[in-house]
């Protein structure tokens, strides 16, 4: 099993980033493919064969559904909405000295 992340990551076994995704040099069937990409759903491909005169084979991953949030939970946080994740549905607790953490 061999992990790449692009950018930036140096190639990794068979894996190497381009331009347009990753490169996967000298693949032997069958292949797994998870595809782990920031705004989208975790998805797995599998290739039993590969065409030979195509090079090239194309994935498509689906978008993660918007945020959603009340005043009890939300189902994630953009990156400029961290005070609603840490001040507002923070539960408060007090440390074993007696201290707030909210």
């Amino acid at each position: 099993m061999f992990a790449i992340s692009c950018p930036p990551d140096e190639p990794q076994g068979p894996l190497t980033c381009t331009s347009t995704g990753v490169q996967i040099s000298s693949p032997s069937l069958p292949i797994r493919l998870t595809v782990k990409a920031k705004g989208y759903t975790f998805t797995t491909f599998e290739f039993e064969e590969l065409d030979p005169t195509d090079d090239r084979v194309e994935v498509r991953v689906a978008a993660l559904q918007p945020f959603s949030q009340n005043a009890l939970f939300a189902t994630g946080f953009e990156s400029t909405a961290e005070a609603v994740a840490f001040d507002e549905l923070a539960a408060p607790e007090v440390t074993e000295l007696g201290a707030p953490t909210h």
